[in-house]
């Protein structure tokens, strides 16, 4: 109530009763709440949405992708890493290298220091695009993602070590290529 009677209206109701709660009859229309917002009359119905149904992506392509973004992130850490570790680089390369500079030293580190930074975010960033088209459905970003993985490997068993990392990107690939996910990439490579 407004206080004022040429405002008010005796056959509308006011306060709370002015708004049906979802689902309640509306002028002889029934509004589902999944659909308010419709305009009056034109409540369209479950069997008239034209919006594209979401396919549900496969456990084993959600594992993956996590496993790519943690592989990702650890690559982000630890070129942060690298830096706060400087100093103590510089020191022992000097400690190697005593017939070097010191104004060597550093500049070599520093050269170093960056193209292997930047080689970590370039990596990071790769994985993260990948992994998101992959958990998309595209094919070529499972394919793309296995590639790096092996080029990884090779790179990894020619210098005689291993991490933690090339078994995450094993489990990863092996994820993808799971026979029950199969079928996942080859329907989105066929619509999208």
């Amino acid at each position: 109530m407004s206080g004022r009677p040429d405002l008010e209206r005796p056959d509308e109701p006011t306060g709370a009763a002015a708004f049906p709660a979802p689902g309640e009859a509306v002028s002889g229309t029934v509004r589902s709440p999944e659909f308010v917002g419709a305009p009056p009359g034109e409540n369209p119905g479950p069997d008239t949405d034209t919006r594209p149904a979401r396919r549900r992506i496969p456990l084993p392509v959600r594992l993956s992708f996590w496993i790519w973004m943690l592989s990702a992130a650890a690559l982000t850490v630890s070129a942060g890493l690298l830096l706060v570790q400087r100093g103590d680089i510089i020191t022992q390369t000097q400690r190697h290298n005593p017939a070097a500079t010191p104004e060597q030293v550093v500049a070599a580190v520093n050269r170093s220091l960056a193209w292997t930074i930047g080689l970590y975010l370039v990596c990071a960033v790769v994985y993260v695009v990948l992994a998101l088209r992959m958990r998309a459905g595209r094919n070529w970003a499972r394919v793309a993602l296995a590639v790096i993985m092996v080029l990884g490997l090779m790179q990894q068993m020619s210098a005689g070590t291993s991490s933690i990392g090339t078994l995450m990107a094993i489990a990863a690939v092996l994820l993808m290529y799971l026979p029950s996910v199969g079928d996942y990439f080859q329907r989105r490579g066929r619509h999208g």
